[in-house]
Parts: C-alpha cells; structure tokens; sequence
C-alpha cells in the first residue's frame, strides 16, 4: 500500500525508519535525521542511467537561441529568449501534448470568444493565435533539438524520468512544497508498495493544491491518510520598525545577544522572501557586529568579483585597449598587481592602444588583437589568460570567487563545444556573458554561521530560533506577475480546454502555503519585522499577519540601548559626556581620533568664529618674501580659503589626460597662436592681413608647442577653432585703425602697494592717445572679480595692476589711453578699466597683507558666490549654511 498523509506533522512509526528518504532540503533532511537526497537527483540518477542528461545551462541556452534564430521573426533575439524563458519551462513542466496543442483549431476560437465578451476589441483573434502557435512551435522545436542530442530541458525532467521507468523503490517523501502534476507522475512511477508521501496539510482554503494533489493520487492507487498529531506551533509575533536599517540592526543584535547566551548557530535562522532588499545589508551589519550569517541561496557569476572580472576583460578587448575598460581592467583586485605599470603617465596620457599601454608598463602579452577561431581555440585562449595571470592565486583569498572560477572553468566545457565550430571574438564573449549570466554559485560557499535563507527551504526544518525580516505587503507574499509571453487568462483559456498550466491563484496559494508551514518550522521563538518605510516608499504590513493572526509586539528596548558593535559603542559615546563611559573607552585610539573630529566638524557648524580648520591657521607668512600674480590676487580677494588651499597646501584634482578642448588648454592654444601670428606677420605693410595670411602656420605651430593631446574628432573640429580666430583678427576692434602693436607676451615685475608681484601681459598697442593694454580672454563676458566692501565680486585687480606695474616697464614711459579684456571667441571687448577706485584698491592690498600677517584665510566667499564656480576645493571647505551661522552675510546680494 502506497500512502499520502495529509498533517502538519509526520506521524513517526517504526516502518518508516525501513524507507528510502527523499528530501526536499537539507534541513528536512536534518530535522528527520536522514541523509539529503532529493526527488530530482532521483530522478536525474533514473535518467543517466537510461543514456539521458539534463542540459546544462549554457547548452540550453545555446540551443534556443539558435532555434530561436531560425524560426522565429524578431530582431532581438536575446530580448524574446529572455521574456520567452519562464513560458517555455512552464509549457514543458505542464507535460502538455505540444503537437495536440498545435493542432487544436478550437482553442484559438474559444479564446477569441471568450475575449470578446469581456473585453474590448484591441485583442484579436489573430493576434493572440499567432502568439501562442509561435510559443509553442518554438517550445517543440526546442525540445526535440536536445532531444536528437539526447539531452532534456530541467523543467521536463520528472516526465521523462516518469516514461524511463525507473526500478520502483519503497520512498518517504519528506519536507517537499507543492507537488506539480510532473513530480505526481514520475512519484506514481517510482514509488513502490510502502511508500509514503507526506503534505503537510489542513483544511483550510490555501491548501486546496495539496488536497487535490492527494486526490489525483488516490485515483492512482494510493491510499489518503489525514493524520492529526498536535501540531507543534512556537507563539509568533511581528514588530514594527521606522526603516531598513533600524529592522535589521534590532534582529541581528537579538541574534548576537541569543549567541553570547551560548545558543548554537545552527538553532538559529534568519529568513526573508525578497533577498535582493535584505542580503546585501544583512551582511553588511553582521560584518560590523562580527557575526557570522552565511547566506544559502545561489548567485549568478556576474555577480561575483570574477563575473565583474571577466566583463571587463571582453569589454577590453572588445574596445580594442580602450583607456576606460583597459584602465578598470588593470585596476580589478583579481589582476595581479604590475608593478612596471606608470599609473600617473596612465592618467596624463589616457593610452588606448596596446602598444600605448606597452609603452608604458603594462604586460598584455596574452591578449592578443584576436580574429575568428574554433570554439577550441577560443577556450584555449581564454583558459591561457586565466593561468598567465594566476586567476586561481588571485581568487583564493576569497572562496567565493574560487567557486566562481571553478564554475566558470568547468562552463569552458560547454563553450568548447562543437570544438570545430568557427565563430568571431563578439559572438565567443557573448556566450562568455551568457555563461555569466546562467551559471550559479553558492553566495557564500562553506558551512556553519547563522544562515540566511528563503522560506521554502525551511518546510518540513525545525529551528528553535526564527527571525523572518521584511513581512510586508509587496515583499511577503511576493506580487504575483504576469508573464509577457504566456499570461494568466490564456493560462485560463488553456486549462478549459484540458491543457493543465499553473494559475495565478495557485502561485497566490503556494506563498500562503510557505508561509503556513514557515509558522511551524520554530520550535521555541518565532520574531517577524517589516520597515515602516522601503527606501522613500511607506510599506503596508503583510495579509498574512491578519490572516495567520500573528499579533503585534513592540521593539525590545534592551535591544535599542544595546551596543553590538564598536562602531556603534562609538556612536553612542559621541553623544554624550558619562565619566564612566570615559574611563571604559580610555584606551580606544579610534575613539580619541573620532572624538576629535567630532569637535572640529561639531566647531564647523556652530556660530564660533573660524578657526584652523576653516583656513584660520594663526601662522603668520611674510608677505614681502612672496611674488604674488594678479590671478593670485584675485583668487585671495575671492576667497582666501580658495588661495590658501591651492598655493599652500597644494590641494588639486589628479591630473588627468585632456579628452576635450577644455577652457585652459583652448586658452592656451589660442594665445599661443596670436603670439605666433604677431611675430610671424609683424613687418607685414598691412598687418591685419598679414596676421590673417599666417594664421594657420601659426595654428599648426601652436598645437605643436602646446603638446596638444589627442583629442577626438580634432581634425574635424579645427577647422571651427581656425575660423573663429579668423573671424576675431578679422574685426576692427581687435586691431583698431591706426594701432601699432608694440609687443606680445610680455612678462613684467614690481610692487604693487606694498606687494611684489609679477606677470605677463597678452598685447600692449601704441595709439594716437597713448598706450593700450590688452588682456585676452576665452570667455564671452567679464572674468570674476575679487569682492570689494560691500562683499560683491565688483573689485577688478588684474587691470589696475597692469597699468600700475606693466604699462610704466613696457610702454616706453608714454600715458595709458586704455586697459581692458577683449574676448577671443565673441570678438569683442567685455570689460574696461575707465576708472580705478584708489582708495579701494589700497584698501584691499591692506586687507590681504593683514590676513597674510594673521595667517587668516577664512571661508567667506563674495556674497553670489562667483568665486566657487571655478572652485575645486568645495569637498575640504564645505560652504553653505553654516556659513551664515558664522555671520555670512548675504543680504547685501538682494537674497
């Protein structure tokens, strides 16, 4: 006799010890106190033996993509294999007859009917026919091309184990979830007189599969037993918290409260349905509180540090060396280290080619400009580049990648198959990235910790301890969706019409069935929690905890006071001033370096004057050993926290290789290029003419001295920068009639009150009314000023410095008509010295002495903050509000 016992707990009898189990997961296994042995290895066993194998990922892939390829009218290939995927498994899961299904004229018309009656027109008859006879052609197609290879698809293993018959075996089934009608079958063929299959089951609504389950059994010889033993359910209660962080921080710190009372790891699980939300941050906090959580779930290769790995080698070769790829490449922690590798001439240089990175130090010997090969080859290649560059030394610091290496190793078989099939380098890394993508491994390979874990691995388990996070509506149960290719009412349709596939409401029953059984898995405390708020989104609690009737329970306050970690012992001590909590943290250097910083940002945000963290260093500097420049004067009328980061700590961004014509290359560029013209056209009888017949020799000369980099698209875009200094020399305000040009780049020296300074002055004319000075500008309108006494960027410097200083060196003692900027890329004058306030000038040289005196270089810039356009430093000095909270006063620039 073959028995099903419908119970939420296995009645033990003696018999059942003379049993072959079959578990569903180990900890069934392991609640039953048997070996682990699936009903799917059972049957991929009965298979092998019969000359037949499950497909690999990779090979399954491989095949309906090339079916896909040869039947199906769509451009995206990969895009239909990927909404298509989930349709297909459940078609051949179902165990429908494909050809039947196809031959079937009236499925078609009884679904067009039945769509007629309820919806609107926009679905056709045509149009939903078409679909499906597609789906299922491609499906049969499919299958039967691993068939003539004698391999099957996973999702129709248990109905063809079922045809192979196998030697019937007297079977306890134990701790499964629901049973498809595949699993029915191929159990009904396996299982021999004696068998017993148990469903934990009871009368309500959720478990109506697994009584029907029973009943098709019963229909098959076997005898339905409802056994009732009291079942053994721990109270259950939910707790509410503000957030994500909050939630997980309370559960781990039960759990690590529960392991220093000597509780085992292994009575104690943390289970959650959405690990995508919780993994990440669940270990995140346990690596802070050094508790040990081991996920059991699977993760693609891409995923890992060898998935990232691999991606960006196919992206560097895909690119041909491209900087970016290549620079990310040589950079990846599983790239050994090349210590011949100049990094600061990578980043002045930006090399793209292999030879560039050659050139400077980097071994790329093995990856080779590679053309078409044999799939051998290309394996070959590949497994080359792995050995040259030890990827197993590299990845053995880390035995999640090491599994990820050997996964992707043993995947190399399945590439190299047919091992003379010719392909190029982009179709051989796109099955590399398939195989990323299919193939799997452990998220954290190795035994003992915590585990963390999803709910259906859990049924027919007994763990004293069960924490559940995230029972929230959207999380727990999942949302049941759609699927794009075969949707629930065609599912509907197909079922009326004998043809069997799942339903929405029977996914809507199985995550009510997991969570049933999950009440039954704790056999001495069961905490479940949600977040009040997921990310930005407020979140409802889960149907579940009305309908199980969990009831509520507020957060443990031993939990919110208690420390689990250093970093948050820290935290605490921050915040307040116990002598006792003092002396316990006497001897923390992390603490005295936290406590320090602390003050300074705490003194950074109070209404205290600025002191030697905002530029305030109370170290005097003399002035009159210092050569100051007019755009230093500037920079110090602006801000002086801007001067004081740039000139004296020396802070800038890494020098990076030019990519665009950014303003101070151009600006370069272009008054090289004037300088060049003038001495090239200077004796010319006509000199705007002259300028403008050498204006392009003198262009090719500039790019040449200025070390132009490679720029993309710069043969092209030339042209346009040629043209607009043709344009600007071409205009009668950049060489007015009856100027001449006295000099060019003319660099001067001398005190300016009280201070040296020094610099270069563009162009200095001689007209009918004296001398004209002339300073270039890339900009189409007035450069930034320093701020004058009302805190406004209004005092010009650089003009009234020129002709103070410069004019009286260079002019030949003649009168200064003139002083102003003329713009190179408007071709226009946009800015005058017509009248320089004296007063306000020595005002500010006194101002800059006195703080250069002090050793005050506070972060006050002009009040519109012009001076923090430019700026680099805004990460170190951190403007905003404080700075009204030190008195910043902006009321002056009408905010």
């Amino acid at each position: 006799m073959r028995t099903v016992e419908l119970s939420l707990e296995l009645d033990r009898t003696p018999e059942i010890d003379r049993l072959v189990p079959i578990t569903a997961t180990p900890d069934a296994a392991q609640a039953l106190g048997v070996p682990h042995r699936t009903l799917d290895s059972l049957a991929r066993q009965i298979c092998q033996s019969c000359g037949w194998r499950v497909a690999p990922p990779l090979l399954a892939y491989r095949t309906r993509f090339n079916v896909a390829r040869e039947i199906l009218e769509t451009d995206d290939l990969e895009g239909t294999l990927r909404t298509s995927h989930n349709a297909v498994a459940a078609l051949l899961r179902s165990g429908i007859d494909l050809d039947a299904l196809l031959d079937t004229e009236e499925i078609s018309e009884h679904i067009s009917e039945e769509i007629s009656e309820n919806l609107s027109e926009e679905i056709s008859k045509p149009r939903l026919s078409k679909n499906l006879q597609s789906l299922v052609g491609f499906t049969r197609e499919y299958r039967d091309r691993l068939h003539e290879s004698h391999a099957i698809d996973a999702a129709e293993l248990f109905w063809h184990a079922a045809k192979l018959s196998g030697d019937p075996q007297p079977l306890l089934v134990y701790g499964s979830g629901d049973f498809g009608r595949d699993a029915l079958t191929f159990l009904d063929a396996i299982a021999a007189e004696g068998s017993l299959l148990h469903l934990p089951c009871t009368e309500d609504d959720w478990f109506r599969d697994r009584r029907d389950a029973a009943a098709t059994l019963k229909q098959r010889g076997w005898t339905v037993r409802r056994s009732q033993p009291k079942p053994r359910r721990s109270p259950a209660r939910y707790t509410v918290y503000p957030n994500l962080d909050t939630e997980v921080r309370h559960v781990l710190t039960e759990i690590k409260s529960l392991l220093n009372q000597g509780i085992r790891e292994s009575d104690i699980v943390l289970v959650t349905r959405d690990e995508a939300t919780y993994s990440d941050i669940v270990l995140d906090i346990a690596w802070e509180y050094d508790l040990p959580i081991r996920p059991r779930y699977p993760i693609s290769l891409e995923k890992t540090q060898f998935g990232a790995w691999m991606r960006l080698l196919l992206d560097a070769l895909r690119s041909h060396f491209a900087f970016n790829p290549t620079a990310n490449l040589l950079r990846h922690p599983l790239t050994p280290h090349q210590p011949s590798l100049n990094w600061n001439q990578v980043r002045l240089q930006h090399p793209d080619t292999r030879r560039a990175w050659d050139n400077l130090g980097a071994d790329l010997d093995k990856l080779g400009s590679w053309k078409s090969a044999t799939r051998k080859t290309w394996v070959h290649r590949l497994q080359a580049i792995l050995d040259t560059w030890n990827l197993q030394g590299q990845c053995s610091l880390w035995p999640g990648e090491l599994a990820a290496l050997y996964t992707f190793q043993e995947g190399l078989l399945s590439l190299g198959q047919p091992e003379r099939d010719r392909l190029t380098f982009d179709r051989f890394a796109r099955d590399v990235t398939d195989s990323l993508t299919l193939l799997q491994v452990p998220a954290q390979p190795g035994r003992g910790g915590v585990a963390l874990q999803p709910p259906l691995s859990l049924i027919g388990a007994k763990v004293p301890y069960v924490f559940l996070l995230g029972v929230a509506e959207g999380i727990y149960p999942a949302p049941v969706r759609d699927d794009a290719k075969l949707d629930f009412l065609t599912r509907q349709q197909l079922n009326r019409q004998g043809f069997p596939l799942e339903t929405a409401a029977q996914i809507a029953r199985r995550e009510a069935v997991s969570f049933a059984l999950l009440l039954q898995v704790a056999t001495t405390r069961l905490e479940m929690s949600y977040p009040q708020q997921r990310g930005t989104e407020p979140t409802l609690p889960s149907p579940f905890l009305s309908q199980f009737e969990i009831p509520p329970s507020a957060a443990s306050d031993a939990a919110a006071k208690t420390a689990a970690s250093w970093e948050e012992a820290r935290k605490y001590r921050l915040r307040q001033s116990d002598p006792r909590v003092v002396n316990f943290f006497g001897g923390d250097r992390v603490l005295t370096h936290a406590s320090h910083t602390w003050a300074v940002e705490w003194n950074r945000e109070r209404s205290t004057p600025f002191d030697r963290f905002d530029g305030v260093t109370d170290i005097p500097l003399d002035y009159r050993k210092r050569v100051f420049s007019a755009s230093q004067l500037t920079m110090l009328g602006q801000c002086g926290f801007k001067w004081f980061a740039t000139q004296l700590l020396h802070l800038a961004e890494l020098a990076e290789a030019e990519t665009e014509l950014s303003g101070l290359l151009r600006g370069r560029l272009y008054h090289k290029t004037l300088d060049l013209v003038y001495q090239k056209a200077k004796d010319a009888p006509d000199l705007r003419q002259g300028m403008l017949d050498v204006l392009e020799a003198a262009f090719t000369e500039a790019e040449r001295d200025s070390n132009l980099p490679a720029l993309a698209a710069w043969k092209a875009r030339r042209h346009e920068h040629l043209e607009r200094l043709r344009q600007t020399i071409s205009q009668e305000s950049f060489l007015p009639d009856g100027t001449e040009v006295l000099a060019t780049e003319q660099e001067f020296e001398g005190v300016w009150y009280g201070l040296r300074v020094k610099g270069i002055i563009d162009r200095i004319d001689l007209s009918p009314e004296g001398v004209r000075l002339v300073e270039y500008k890339n900009r189409s309108s007035r450069p930034t000023r320093a701020k004058d006494s009302r805190g406004k960027a209004a005092l010009d410097v650089q003009l009234p410095l020129y002709v103070d200083v410069a004019a009286p060196q260079l002019g030949g003692g003649r009168p200064v008509a003139e002083a102003y900027y003329y713009s190179l890329t408007k071709g226009k004058v946009i800015g005058r010295a017509n009248s320089v306030d004296e007063a306000a000038l020595s005002e500010f040289a006194q101002r800059v002495v006195g703080d250069l005196k002090q050793g005050a270089y506070p972060v006050e810039p002009d009040v519109d903050y012009r001076a923090c356009q430019y700026c680099c430093h805004d990460l170190v000095c951190r403007k905003g509000k404080r700075l009204e909270r030190k008195g910043f006063d902006r009321t002056s620039s009408g905010e």
